[in-house]
């Protein structure tokens, strides 16, 4: 069996960056800012003295004070979220742990004490008691600091209401309807025509198998009909979003259809056909939220049958409606 490889990227991990992505862009901005604002030393007197009214021993200090009440709570913030983590995967569901990871809160405030650290151990670098403080750059570093102590209280509150049983199923609920809404159709819209309509079962077609191994993420429908129509193919998927494929299994049948007179038969290329489907198929080696809402319901079962031997109990978010997958083109 070959290893998990991934063909693409779906959007839903695009769009949510990696949780050190903030915290690391905050740190480079930081450092940049503070080289750039310790070069400006106003003289006493001038209006921007005022900024920062103490000496270089006083800016030592409150800098020092700074650098390491920041790394301390960023150590804590960063306990905190480890520890939230290990107690949503073992409570309730592993894959509550990339919502944890993708929190914008918490990359927030990591953010804001990430640079603060930056900025101040900086600012300490460039201070020299024979020239003016950089008064900029020390009123800068001082608000970073009343800005960390607001992260922080801001951080404990986000936590504390997350880690709520309702929050988590919430959340989970949320996702699993959104993903619903975008890619299944209403119980109002017309029914799809159904893959046993075109009579394929008559003919025996082409078994396209799997060139590699992992879960199915994405199906790139568009690219897969563009392609079928210009080959001339008809083409049943035998997998859906959230199977597991093994390479070398069948993951889809595939015919040739006459341009005259429609009738089909088998595809005559066995290998053009397993490039036909694979092209199409997003492996990776983890299930996404783009289009396997199975994902997300199981997610939502298994915190809500823990929950339930709490003794608590709670609605069940809309069924997904299964039959409405397309697997015929």
């Amino acid at each position: 069996m070959k290893r998990f490889r991934t063909s693409g990227t779906p959007q839903a991990e695009k769009a949510r960056h990696p949780l050190w992505t903030w915290p690391a862009t905050g740190g480079v901005c930081a450092l940049v800012a503070a080289l750039a604002l310790a070069r400006i030393r106003p003289e006493r007197g001038t209006p921007l003295s005022v900024l920062w009214p103490g000496d270089t021993d006083s800016a030592s200090t409150a800098l020092q004070v700074l650098a390491t009440g920041a790394v301390t709570v960023t150590t804590v913030a960063f306990s905190i979220t480890v520890v939230t983590l290990q107690l949503a995967s073992q409570q309730f569901s592993p894959r509550l742990l990339r919502r944890y990871a993708r929190d914008r809160t918490i990359k927030a405030v990591l953010t804001v004490l990430i640079a603060t650290a930056v900025f101040t151990l900086t600012t300490l670098a460039f201070l020299d008691a024979k020239r003016p403080v950089p008064a900029v750059a020390l009123f800068c570093a001082a608000s970073l600091g009343i800005a960390s102590l607001a992260a922080v209280l801001g951080f404990l509150t986000h936590i504390v209401r997350e880690v709520r049983v309702d929050s988590m199923m919430l959340s989970v609920h949320d996702e699993t309807d959104e993903a619903i809404g975008m890619f299944y159709p209403a119980r109002t819209d017309p029914p799809r025509r159904s893959p046993d309509d075109p009579g394929l079962d008559r003919t025996p077609g082409t078994t396209a198998h799997g060139r590699n191994s992992g879960f199915v993420r994405l199906v790139r429908v568009d690219e897969l009909v563009e392609r079928a129509r210009r080959d001339g193919a008809v083409v049943r998927l035998l997998v859906r979003p959230g199977d597991l494929v093994v390479s070398g299994n069948p993951v889809a049948t595939v015919w040739a259809r006459d341009p005259s007179t429609g009738a089909l038969s088998p595809y005559p290329d066995e290998a053009g056909a397993a490039d036909l489907v694979g092209d199409a198929l997003v492996l990776g080696y983890e299930r996404t939220l783009d289009q396997d809402v199975a994902s997300a319901s199981a997610s939502w079962r298994t915190s809500r049958s823990r929950r339930w031997h709490r003794g608590t109990t709670t609605r069940r978010p809309p069924a997904p409606p299964w039959d409405t997958w397309p697997t015929c083109w």
